[in-house]
């Protein structure tokens, strides 16, 4: 889909919602745990950007991958996108 992007890593995902008005949907890994929540949380609050949904496992199609936000063994692919 156009408004859909796949993001490996934090960086990425800050920039897509940063330097994108128009940023549509990010599909990203997310690990389990509460060594990251608090980062994430502040970054997802400075970014206007909320969790829409959890996709089932193998719904994205890819291969099990790192958490984009700490590294860690990803538990979901989480859709996110602006909170409006």
């Amino acid at each position: 889909d156009d408004h859909t992007v796949t993001v490996a890593g934090a960086a990425e995902f800050e920039a897509y919602f940063r330097d994108d008005p128009d940023a549509g949907f990010a599909v990203a890994p997310l690990a389990a745990g509460a060594e990251q929540e608090e980062a994430l949380q502040a970054l997802l609050k400075r970014l206007k950007v909320s969790p829409r949904c959890i996709l089932e496992e193998g719904a994205a199609g890819a291969e099990p991958a790192a958490c984009a936000f700490s590294g860690a063994p990803e538990a979901a692919r989480v859709v996110f996108a602006r909170a409006y």
